[in-house]
């Protein structure tokens, strides 16, 4: 309320709200779940398994969108994703959380842990679309020059933004930790 005498037009106002909840939401809101999965009981054990399913579903899409993509998902958002490719993004995630399984949490049930990475597969993918979106709108290749030819910093990270809350209340309903 404080800015408010500062716009004359309602829908420059109503764009300056846009942003600053946006702001909040991707920047503010979006890490915060990755700091609470670090603070539980196996929190280092489930941040690692959040990176890994993200980070093992952007190579698996790039890698099956290569060699076996056809069809495009939406190529106005982002022209290269193919259904192919996020199909092959999902399945490498689910191979992904079969090690993490086998080796770091074999105490969780399997096919709950799967479902689980299925979830946050796919929110990691809307999480990508997400980012493209914002590129488009501002009309920018790159959300930063940090890592040129990637995206930027954001493209790197916007699945593992997205994937976290999945993983934060998975983990949580995992590990009987309402219980507790």
């Amino acid at each position: 309320f404080l800015i408010l005498h500062k716009f004359e037009d309602l829908n420059e106002l109503n764009l300056f709200q846009a942003k600053s909840i946006l702001g909040f939401f991707y920047l503010g809101l979006l890490p915060s779940f990755m700091i609470q999965i670090l603070n539980l009981p196996h929190g280092m054990i489930w941040f690692n398994s959040l990176l890994a399913i993200v980070f093992a579903g952007d190579v698996g899409a790039y890698l099956t969108g290569i060699s076996l993509g056809k069809k495009k998902i939406m190529p106005l958002i982002s022209p290269k994703k193919t259904i192919e490719g996020s199909i092959g993004g999902i399945v490498f995630s689910l191979l992904a959380s079969l090690v993490i399984s086998y080796h770091f949490l074999p105490q969780l049930n399997l096919l709950s842990f799967l479902l689980l990475t299925f979830a946050t597969s796919v929110v990691a993918q809307f999480g990508d679309f997400f980012e493209s979106v914002l590129k488009r709108v501002a009309e920018v290749k790159d959300s930063g020059k940090i890592m040129p030819g990637h995206g930027g910093i954001l493209d790197r990270i916007d699945g593992v933004l997205f994937g976290a809350p999945i993983v934060l209340f998975g983990a949580i309903l995992l590990e009987g930790l309402l219980t507790t």
